[in-house]
């Protein structure tokens, strides 16, 4: 049976929210399991 994930790294957000600069790389890591 196959595994499949959606894996979705967001770092930009609207002016006012935290931004998360490491979402793209930790998406790539997560790839990699």
């Amino acid at each position: 049976m196959a595994k499949i994930a959606l894996l979705i790294g967001i770092s930009e957000y609207k002016p006012g929210l935290a931004q998360l600069p490491k979402a793209e790389k930790d998406v790539e890591a997560m790839r990699e399991v």
